[in-house]
């Protein structure tokens, strides 16, 4: 699924790089389309019900043989598996707090693959969006978190998932990625902007 079109991609790592102008922080804005694949969980519903079945038919002491009772089991555990795999009904079957966690881990994975956290003075600041889990996060490196009350990357979050849950996900990024250029342009500003760190760009996975 495209959320974002070629212009719009170019708009978002034009804006990067107009807020970098005006800061010695370092920014990268990330859109995942999702954070993990959850493969064990289709699976795992698929096994639980084809037993739940199974159990059903043993119960109501139906006069099938064993081995038609065991292939009914093996083809609603496959039947089940495919279908799980649908986006939608995956997602619908992982909790909310594991989609939840498993973004955020990936978003602080992330933060250090790409090195903001050994950029010179610790002012890197990373905006991880993972759209299947509606998931956004603001993460700021220590130079920057501590001048920074928490409430103010908890209001860009909060705007941007409200945009998400709309699917304005472009609109979204360009309200985001205005504020925390403020943020950084308020407390980093530019005094030496002839060293680029990190490219200036929008990461997509």
């Amino acid at each position: 699924m495209k959320h974002l079109s070629e212009t719009e991609k170019q708009q978002l790592s034009q804006a990067i790089n107009d807020i970098e102008k005006n800061t010695d922080g370092e920014f990268i804005a990330v859109i995942a389309r999702e954070s993990d694949d959850y493969l064990y969980i289709p699976i795992l519903c698929a096994a639980l019900i084809s037993m739940l079945v199974s159990g059903v038919l043993v119960w109501a002491n139906t006069a099938e043989s064993g081995a038609f009772i065991y292939s009914v089991q093996v083809i609603v555990f496959l039947g089940l598996t495919v279908l799980f795999r649908f986006p939608m009904l995956k997602l619908a079957l992982i909790p909310r707090e594991v989609k939840q966690h498993r973004a955020s881990r990936k978003a602080h994975e992330l933060f250090f693959l790409e090195g903001l956290h050994l950029t010179e003075g610790r002012h890197g600041i990373m905006l991880f969006v993972s759209v299947a889990e509606k998931y956004v996060e603001v993460i700021a490196d220590q130079g920057i978190s501590g001048r920074v009350e928490q409430a103010v990357w908890d209001n860009v979050v909060l705007r941007f998932s409200e945009c998400l849950k709309q699917g304005r996900v472009y609109e979204g990024y360009r309200l985001a990625i205005s504020e925390c250029g403020d943020v950084l342009a308020r407390h980093c500003p530019a005094k030496n902007r002839e060293k680029n760190e990190i490219p200036n760009h929008l990461i997509e996975l």
